[in-house]
């Protein structure tokens, strides 16, 4: 009985040492990741962004219909709006992801503005 109280005390500290090995370091409290895998291994933590306010959620819609992503803005985030961020993490080299990752936010916030002023310097 001794070997095997043994045994599982070994086996949960080999396992939850294993899980924070590859943990992101320095986590802020409340932020959330996801351990995502790709067809080419490329296999890591992501930062992800779940369920944004009916606020971000239109932000986010209205930049995807600028940028040539076709979403109706509803404030919600549903299965078009995540259809759409999964081409634009494909298309970015972001992932094979139907999620609002904070790269994603990043990198549509910066191919939006950069959208916008070239529409500007053509006027």
């Amino acid at each position: 009985m001794k070997y095997y109280l043994l045994l599982f005390v070994f086996l949960v500290s080999f396992c939850s040492n294993a899980q924070e090995i590859n943990l992101p370091k320095n986590p802020k409290q409340g932020e959330k990741y996801m351990y995502c895998y790709s067809a080419d291994s490329n296999e890591k933590w992501v930062k992800v962004l779940s369920n944004p306010s009916k606020k971000t959620t239109e932000k986010i819609q209205s930049q995807l219909n600028y940028l040539g992503y076709v979403v109706v803005e509803t404030g919600v985030f549903d299965f078009q709006t995540k259809n759409q961020l999964k081409k634009f993490n494909i298309e970015n080299n972001l992932g094979d992801y139907a999620l609002l990752l904070a790269a994603t936010e990043t990198l549509l916030k910066k191919r939006f503005k950069e959208k916008r002023k070239s529409d500007k310097n053509k006027s």
